[in-house]
């Protein structure tokens, strides 16, 4: 396959290579794994032979790996420590310091003195969500463990600069994508090794086009930053519109250390946390409503747990299995049908899931994520799905209660805390008898409806601009990589 000088670059033709492809014995380079010999990777080895290029060793002054401590060791610190970042804090669009761990300071400049990190390094991902890279930012100290590396790049090499920032883009880029999963070596955790990553062409184009395309990208992505507050802001505006529509006030959160409890307000419950005196000011907000109040049982067709799978009761591939829902795909704002899991025929699900459906997080490692996730299911599913025992399904009663007022009111900040509250147990969790016992405000069937129309035109304009700012992203990237290439 070849192409004319005219043809321009399409980043689509380095996602959709051929699954079969034929490689003469002449044109093996030392390796046998296909992957290696993608026909896209020739095409984009066509098109680099043509703009100035070097190995990514000739430009580096420095590459070191991070390490990771043992726990057991007692090297890290739950806050205030030194950032020790993971591949997930490694992002296109900078260090994300969200999750970080945090390691002792005589760790960082004793045993991983060798990959603290130093203004205008390169942190590249080499395990993992391979071929990451972020620019480390002025006045950050931070370290790595052993999934990243840490490049320090020349000044210039045969007079061209080299800017640190256009390195990243690179990286980041379709192009660099495809060549860095080119030297991947390894089954079952693959990886790049260094003596790949320094083979991995670095296309160098003028200091002039470096800093344009520097200047694009910065842009674009303010533009993204922008368009995706701006849907932030709308979508955090959901809990306040919801609240105020019933006659609600948000009441601040005291928890107090000692407080007294007479003994007929005790019920079935002797743990001290379900009794601060902030869920009373809660629940006589929901008193005050403008609307009636009724238990969520009375509203509702069912509120249950699922049933979790053992092991061996998951399928291997989706065309032998039966759908269900685990905690992951419910993680969100709406069910994530792509990312559902597969158990075998005859697994006994309890009940299947439908349109309208919501579920709720009731079990978590931490006390604090219980009754968090609240995800509404907003299409039919094509199969009959079950759903897994961390989750709760709750079914609004149509001729009651409408299901997307329902679901907004409890994914409400408000409606965490009651929930919240519910849970029991050392392993935090929630139980649907439980559940049901929470008062909600119900106003007329006209009025949720009312509510819930404004909030899809809340989120429908919040879903206008992700997409916007997913497709500047798109278009300055495809521009981007035209320059790269000449």
């Amino acid at each position: 396959m070849t192409q004319t000088k005219t043809q321009q670059f399409n980043p689509q033709t380095l996602q959709s290579g051929g699954q079969v492809f034929t490689i003469w014995s002449d044109g093996i380079e030392g390796r046998i794994d296909p992957s290696f010999y993608r026909p896209e990777i020739f095409i984009l080895a066509k098109r680099m032979a043509k703009v100035n290029h070097y190995k990514l060793g000739d430009l580096i002054n420095d590459l070191s790996g991070g390490a990771t401590p043992k726990i057991a060791e007692d090297f890290y610190l739950e806050e205030n420590g030194i950032p020790f970042l993971r591949v997930q804090n490694i992002t296109d669009e900078g260090i994300d310091l969200e999750d970080v761990k945090f390691i002792k300071p005589e760790v960082h400049n004793t045993m991983l003195k060798r990959s603290r990190l130093q203004k205008d390094d390169v942190v590249f991902t080499i395990t993992g969500r391979i071929g990451s890279a972020s620019l480390v930012p002025d006045n950050f100290e931070g370290n790595i463990n052993q999934h990243s590396v840490r490049l320090h790049f020349k000044n210039e090499i045969n007079g061209i600069k080299i800017l640190p920032q256009y390195i990243v883009i690179y990286f980041n880029s379709t192009i660099g994508r495809t060549l860095s999963f080119q030297g991947i070596t390894g089954g079952t955790r693959p990886a790049l090794d260094y003596k790949a990553l320094k083979n991995m062409p670095m296309p160098l184009p003028s200091l002039a086009i470096q800093n344009k395309i520097v200047e694009i990208m910065a842009k674009t992505y303010a533009e993204k930053k922008e368009k995706e507050t701006a849907a932030g802001k709308l979508l955090g505006s959901i809990d306040d519109f919801v609240l105020e529509e019933l006659g609600i006030k948000m009441s601040a959160i005291k928890k107090e250390m000692v407080f007294e409890v007479w003994s007929d307000e005790v019920k079935n419950r002797l743990d001290p946390e379900y009794y601060q005196k902030f869920y009373k000011i809660f629940i006589n907000e929901i008193n005050k409503s403008k609307f009636s109040k009724e238990k969520l049982e009375n509203i509702t067709e069912f509120v249950m747990s699922g049933r979790t799978p053992a092991k061996d009761d998951y399928a291997e591939n989706a065309e032998d299995g039966i759908p269900i829902i685990k905690a992951g795909t419910a993680s969100g704002k709406l069910v994530n049908l792509k990312k559902l899991g597969y158990v075998k025929a005859g697994f006994d699900g309890k009940q299947t899931a439908k349109k309208g459906d919501f579920f709720i997080l009731s079990a978590a490692h931490q006390a604090e994520y219980v009754g968090k996730n609240v995800s509404l299911l907003d299409e039919e599913p094509e199969k009959d799905t079950y759903f897994v025992g961390e989750l709760i399904n709750v079914r609004a009663n149509p001729k009651k209660c409408l299901s997307e007022y329902l679901f907004s009111f409890l994914s409400s900040h408000f409606a965490y805390i009651l929930i919240n509250r519910e849970k029991r147990g050392q392993t935090s969790h929630l139980y649907s008898d439980d559940l049901k016992n929470i008062f909600i405000p119900l106003p007329p069937l006209a009025v949720q409806k009312k509510i819930t129309d404004k909030l899809k035109s809340y989120r429908n304009q919040a879903k206008t601009l992700q997409n916007e700012a997913r497709g500047v992203l798109v278009q300055a990237k495809e521009k981007v990589e035209q320059m790269i290439l000449g």
